[in-house]
């Protein structure tokens, strides 16, 4: 694996560069699905391509 397949696979949004850890975070302090993690994080406010996997960890960890 290159040095930008792992940095790629840091971030969920990459247009914004938010990893799944900010995105735990978020919801850990409330933000239980994607309208209150997108305004608290700013993932998914660009391309709106990691919605999938943003719902994904809301899934697992709300």
């Amino acid at each position: 694996m290159t040095s930008r397949e792992i940095k790629s696979k840091l971030f969920v949004c990459r247009c914004n560069k938010i990893t799944e850890k900010v995105i735990m975070e978020s919801i850990l302090n409330g933000s239980n699905n994607l309208s209150l993690i997108k305004i608290s994080t700013k993932a998914s406010t660009s391309c709106g391509g990691c919605e999938p996997e943003i719902e994904k960890i809301i899934l697992r960890f709300a």
